[in-house]
């Protein structure tokens, strides 16, 4: 796998690796160990905070550059971008 990253790495400019739910089966860590660095998806609403605290400090919270929050319900925004968009 170290070989088959690097020879990616190597062509292109960016290596995207996508794994299960970090708590699931140990093949996000192994492979978070084997980048520069991770992106957490989480899930709203699914996704426990004492859960995503352990991923966290399993992955090494200097690894990790950002959480993506996804399945948000639009009900449960603020508001949304049409709310200040005026045509012209």
């Amino acid at each position: 796998m170290y070989r088959l990253i690097g020879a990616a790495a190597a062509a292109f400019d960016w290596v995207i690796l996508d794994a299960p739910p970090v708590g699931m089966l140990p093949d996000a860590a192994l492979l978070s160990s084997m980048s520069d660095s991770t992106l957490l998806v989480v899930e709203a609403g699914r996704v426990r905070y004492q859960l995503l605290q352990r991923a966290v400090e399993s992955l090494g919270p200097e690894r990790i550059f950002g959480v993506v929050l996804n399945k948000v319900p639009e009900h449960e925004l603020a508001s949304t971008y049409a709310d200040y968009y005026e045509p012209s």
